[in-house]
């Protein structure tokens, strides 16, 4: 159980942000009365909410009530200890939690301050910590501005004959808010799959790529390796592997492993060739090529191979940094032909 007040190592990182003299943390005794001001001001003097102190007495008991299980209460101060903002979540059992008291100071709301959305960071970044895959919130429909941030960052609303039934309803609420944490599976691929990995293919190349080559050498390329009759024989082949990520179903990254492909100085050892790896721009920022480098490199272990390889363009910088940062050593360079355009990879490897 993680009372509020506590914190643990593992929490460091997602708990605590800083943004323009803002620091998010979680509840302390202190700041009892300021959260009782605050969330009164706006209710009552802001929005005309008629709800009072006694509607809420759960705001006298904060750590009793909201820090249980995967529950927790934060706060947001800024350098000299004004309270600006707070949120909670309860967790209501079977992965589900309930999203509470959120509200932010009207000085310190929109994009400049980004208040909210560190609050709310915090909030679902806890949840996927402790296996909260879905959070329900209930609102109240004068609070347009809070609607349209929620609608903004994934929730969808439904309605209250669906809510589970240990969700706590508030009398004052009749707006309701349902947000799935997003699953991210990674499995073999299927023949089946070799449409929507086409596509895929050729997306991923074409955003990453296109903006250093000219359009003639890049449709050649797309053209002469990302058939869909090409796709489904590599997906017959027992050289070839590939891995596919997908969220919640949807398939926004992929891995394509070439067994017993060894290169000049390789030639003692069993390797695998990773000779694609991409995640969809859209997803960029999230930890995800980690995520997916990571089960190529245990699918590659547990598959008997000793050592993995690949092939990178030399101008591409950002993806030598994530290979180095991974783990990855260089041992040589190749050519790499792109249509007309012979370009120089570095060749990096890695034990498993």
């Amino acid at each position: 159980m993680l009372l509020c007040g506590q914190q643990s190592v593992k929490e460091l990182s997602l708990s605590n942000y800083s943004l323009k003299m803002i620091q998010i943390s979680q509840y302390q005794p202190t700041y009892q009365q300021p959260i009782i001001d605050l969330i009164l001001d706006i209710q009552q003097n802001e929005f005309n909410v008629p709800i009072t102190l006694e509607d809420q007495p759960d705001l006298l008991i904060i750590p009793d009530f909201y820090c249980q299980n995967a529950g927790n209460f934060w706060i947001a101060i800024t350098s000299d200890g004004q309270l600006v903002g707070t949120i909670a979540l309860i967790d209501i059992g079977n992965g589900m939690g309930a999203l509470r008291k959120m509200f932010v100071h009207r000085d310190f709301r929109g994009k400049e301050s980004g208040v909210a959305s560190l609050l709310l960071h915090t909030l679902l970044s806890h949840g996927r910590l402790h296996d909260i895959h879905t959070i329900y919130l209930g609102t109240n429909p004068r609070l347009q501005a809070a609607m349209r941030f929620y609608e903004k960052n994934g929730f969808v609303q439904l309605p209250k004959e669906t809510l589970p039934t240990q969700f706590p309803l508030m009398a004052v609420d009749s707006i309701f808010y349902e947000y799935k944490t997003p699953v991210f599976n990674i499995t073999p691929a299927k023949w089946s799959d070799a449409p929507i990995l086409r596509n895929l293919m050729e997306q991923t190349f074409v955003d990453t790529y296109a903006q250093f080559n000219t359009p003639e050498n890049m449709q050649q390329y797309v053209a002469s390796h990302f058939g869909l009759a090409q796709v489904e024989q590599e997906l017959r082949d027992e050289k070839v592997q590939y891995l596919l990520m997908k969220q919640n179903e949807q398939l926004i990254g992929f891995v394509k492993l070439v067994k017993d492909h060894s290169a000049k100085g390789l030639e003692e050892q069993k390797v695998i060739e990773i000779e694609r790896i991409y995640v969809t721009r859209a997803h960029h920022g999230q930890k995800l090529g980690a995520k997916l480098m990571q089960a190529c490199l245990d699918w590659s272990k547990k598959a008997g191979f000793d050592t993995v390889w690949l092939g990178v363009w030399e101008q591409n910088h950002k993806a030598l940094a994530f290979y180095e940062k991974m783990g990855f050593q260089r041992f040589g360079e190749h050519v790499f032909t792109l249509g007309t355009e012979v370009q120089n990879d570095f060749l990096m490897k890695k034990s498993v």
